[in-house]
Parts: C-alpha cells; sequence; structure tokens
C-alpha cells in the first residue's frame, strides 16, 4: 500500500456525487443553468492534489466508553525485517494529558489520540515545508488525522488520529486512506488588505459573464428527446 497521488484515490462519495449530478441534469431545461457541489472547483481539487497515505494492512480497534482503547494487527511491526534500528509498534498512543486538558478535543472524540507508527519515511526538500492534514473528504469517519508541519530534512511519516468511536469494535481494512500531504515552498508573499480596486470588479464581472452566457451543456441525444 504504498503512499500514492491523491488523484489517484477513488472516493465512494465522489462516484455517488457525479452520478447525483448526471441525473439531476437530466431534468435540466437547456436554457438554464446546473448548479451542483460536484462542479465545485474547490472540492475536486483539493481532493486531486497532493499524496495520500494510506493503511498497510487491517487494524482493529475496541473501545468500551472510557479513555482506552484494545487494538491489534495482523502483522507484528516490531518483527519486520528491515535495515534499521527504529521498530516500533503499528499502533500506539499519546496518553489524555497530552490533549484532553486543552480544549482541543471535538464532542464524541476519544481523549486518548491513537498513534499509527508509520513505516514511511519522507526527505522534505530544503526549502520547504509538508503539510500533513486529514483527508479533506473522506468516505471513513470514525477517525479525523491530525494537522501539523514537518520542517525540511527527514522525518517518519507517524499518523495521529483523533478516534470517534466511543464504544465498539472497528476494523480499519488495508488500503484505507489515512492522511494527506503538500509541499509548502518557505517564501515570503507580499499581502495587501484593503478596499476592491476598479479592476478586480472587471475581472470578476468577466468571469460571471463567461459563466452565464452558457446554456446548459446536453448530449445530442438529449435534445432531440425533448424538442423532436
Amino acid at each position: 500500500m504504498p503512499i500514492v497521488p491523491a488523484g489517484k484515490i477513488q472516493y465512494q462519495w465522489a462516484k455517488k456525487m457525479i452520478a447525483n449530478m448526471k441525473k439531476e441534469r437530466e431534468h435540466v431545461p437547456i436554457n438554464s443553468r446546473h448548479q451542483h457541489v460536484a462542479k465545485c472547483p474547490g472540492i475536486s481539487l483539493v481532493a486531486r492534489q497532493g499524496w495520500v497515505q494510506k493503511s498497510y494492512q487491517d487494524i482493529y480497534i475496541k473501545t468500551d466508553g472510557r479513555e482506552g482503547f484494545e487494538w491489534s494487527t495482523p502483522l507484528d511491526q516490531t518483527q519486520l525485517t528491515v535495515d534499521h534500528e527504529w521498530k516500533f509498534p503499528y499502533v500506539t498512543y499519546h496518553p489524555t494529558t497530552q490533549s484532553e486538558p486543552y480544549g482541543i478535543l471535538k464532542p464524541e472524540t476519544l481523549p486518548t489520540v491513537i498513534k499509527l507508527s508509520s513505516p514511511w519515511v519522507v526527505d522534505v526538500p530544503k526549502g520547504y515545508y509538508l503539510l500533513c492534514m486529514p483527508i479533506p473528504y473522506q468516505d471513513d469517519n470514525r477517525f479525523t488525522a491530525t494537522t501539523g508541519i514537518l520542517d525540511e530534512g527527514t522525518n517518519f511519516l507517524n499518523v495521529q488520529l483523533f478516534w470517534h468511536c466511543l464504544n465498539s469494535e472497528e476494523v480499519i481494512p488495508a488500503g484505507t486512506p489515512l492522511s494527506q500531504y503538500f509541499l509548502i515552498k518557505k517564501e515570503t508573499v507580499e499581502v495587501k488588505i484593503g478596499p476592491y480596486t476598479a479592476n478586480t470588479l472587471k475581472t470578476l464581472r468577466k468571469s460571471r459573464l463567461g459563466s452565464d452566457s452558457r446554456f446548459a451543456r446536453f448530449k445530442k441525444s438529449n435534445i432531440k428527446s425533448r424538442y423532436v
């Protein structure tokens, strides 16, 4: 289960969203605009950029309503043959004293943060940060990866999880997307905050005219069935 470009991940929610858009489009008048969340450039861009780490084996997590949890995996990571001395269990944790007292946890979240000691290592190039963040839109809502930034150099890509199932037995299947990564260039960008300019309005109006001047797009067969 290698780390892959985010654009290669096939999410079930995306398939359902596109299918719904196509279904709705069949009933939109040809002389009107069809607006749908599947057309949102922000969602599609963030889902395709960067890289995604997936679980490389099944993970069993059991909770009983208290702060702790039980876990098991098919493979004991500490017994795997590797060429270095850093061998840790795949699943460990950060105790509640490192998270719960500070008010950073959302309701219905295990106060103990589950840590996946990933076998993956990253070399962040000079002049860059690596942004580590949860999958922005994911199929699995039982957990949320934490957000952080790694500085340039060599680092393990460990994943910290906020766990949202407080009294259950769950299995994270091998291949489940866990966390997404983006390179951020270390640079200072000049930012000006103030009233909009005439050029800003001109650009916005041009963009709006471009979208408003087009009919809804249909296949020829759809147009024929409506008007012939």
